[in-house]
């Protein structure tokens, strides 16, 4: 709205591209680089019929280049359809989603809920604070669809926000100085598994269509869906190995190498949020995001 926001503090809990972020914190991630596209998901009350899908049990369908749709039911009666397409093709996202529901007999039953938004894909934002002002949750990229959605990550991260708001606001003191406490502590906690679930994602995506059949092929996307997508879980080595080992047994060096490359890049960019500076100043946290910006590429 550009009018002008009068406040001790502004905590940021809107988005990866809002206004708001992009208007005030002058440590600006360029998320944009790694925006995916459009998501639009749509809840109904499907009643008796929901019995025929087991709780948080994905049903996921890829048109590659197109979209990437899902259904599933999270509770109760409730089944979601929802679908995630590239930038500029926000009005597909809605026909398929409605495209889904028409399939499967269940295009009549009463909405209950709707969401749209843009998509960040990339890992967590670094520098999270600016004089006055805290980006929190997805405000803060700790929220796209490569990172386990692990309740205990959203909430820690809301929790040294509130810490560190409090005693700057006890303290009579905002500047990015006294905020500093929270993004360092909450990349030093959770970035390093954050980044590498949303490094290794992105490798995936951009991955040979031959390499990523044979990833498919060895099971452990299955694995992997389960990391993500379900609450409560993360992406552990135990699942990683297992894919090491049955692309091994598969005898699909080119994929072998292909996730050895994916996995070091990941490992390297998850490494560098350990890194995050201990004590404040301007020229450590820029060259600290540098670092991570280049590694994200």
């Amino acid at each position: 709205t550009e009018e002008p926001v009068e406040a001790r503090l502004v905590v940021d809990c809107t988005s990866a591209v809002s206004p708001l972020h992009q208007a005030i914190n002058h440590w600006q991630f360029p998320v944009t680089r790694h925006l995916l596209g459009s998501v639009f998901g749509q809840s109904r009350d499907v009643g008796a019929a929901a019995s025929a899908w087991g709780l948080n049990v994905f049903s996921l369908h890829l048109d590659p280049g197109r979209s990437l749709a899902w259904r599933y039911r999270f509770a109760g009666n409730q089944l979601q359809a929802g679908c995630l397409v590239p930038p500029g093709a926000a009005g597909r996202a809605d026909r398929v989603t409605a495209k889904s529901f028409l399939e499967t007999g269940l295009d009549k039953a009463a909405v209950t809920g709707a969401y749209k938004e843009q998509t960040y894909g990339g890992p967590p934002l670094p520098v999270t604070c600016a004089d006055g002002y805290m980006a929190v949750g997805k405000a803060a990229g700790q929220e796209n669809p490569f990172l386990p959605p692990d309740i205990s990550a959203a909430f820690s991260g809301v929790y040294l926000a509130y810490t560190a708001a409090s005693h700057a606001l006890t303290e009579g003191d905002t500047g990015a100085e006294m905020l500093w406490v929270y993004p360092r502590s909450y990349a030093r906690e959770w970035g390093p598994s954050q980044a590498f679930a949303a490094r290794a994602g992105l490798s995936l995506m951009n991955m040979d269509g031959t390499r990523l059949d044979q990833l498919l092929g060895s099971g452990w996307v299955d694995d992997y869906a389960t990391a993500c997508l379900v609450r409560n879980r993360v992406i552990e080595e135990a699942v990683i190995d297992r894919l090491s080992q049955a692309l091994k047994s598969l005898h699909r060096l080119p994929a072998i190498l292909a996730w050895t490359s994916a996995l070091r890049k990941a490992s390297r960019l998850a490494k560098l949020y350990t890194e995050a500076p201990y004590e404040w100043s301007p020229e450590a946290a820029a060259a600290w995001q540098q670092k991570i910006l280049a590694a994200s590429q």
